[in-house]
């Protein structure tokens, strides 16, 4: 999902950090049961010499998406991975890399959930990722 800033409204500043949240209403009358991600996100300059990589006409998706991933900029690696109108995800080696990595870190946590819904759902999350680095 994208989300675009109102143009009447004020941008976001560099080298500051902000909050990114995102909650699933699972059922109204429990929010306890609602699931929330969070990220911080912190906005930074554009480097000269990475823009003038990504601009280059021949330089292909996972091109892009691994000068991305190796700048750390995660957020426009995973944009560029999505860019293709209607096609399928396009990770590069660095975004296989990171969702491989966060695989991982996902099945990790299962030790850590104790209700089996949670294992199930942290279950088929990772199965899922797995299937978009490995078609």
């Amino acid at each position: 999902m994208k989300l675009s800033l109102p143009q009447d409204q004020p941008g976001l500043s560099l080298d500051k950090t902000y909050l990114w949240q995102v909650a699933l209403l699972c059922s109204p009358d429990y929010p306890s049961q609602d699931i929330v991600a969070r990220a911080a996100i912190k906005v930074v300059p554009s480097q000269s010499s990475l823009d003038s990589k990504i601009a280059a006409p021949s330089l292909s998706i996972p091109e892009k998406t691994d000068l991305y991933a190796r700048s750390g900029l995660w957020y426009d690696a995973l944009g560029s991975a999505l860019s293709g109108s209607g096609q399928a995800l396009v990770l590069g080696e660095a975004g296989s890399k990171l969702l491989a990595d966060l695989v991982n870190y996902e099945e990790r946590q299962l030790a850590h959930r104790p209700a089996p819904a949670e294992q199930e759902e942290i279950a088929t999350w990772a199965q899922q990722l797995r299937q978009l680095i490995h078609p």
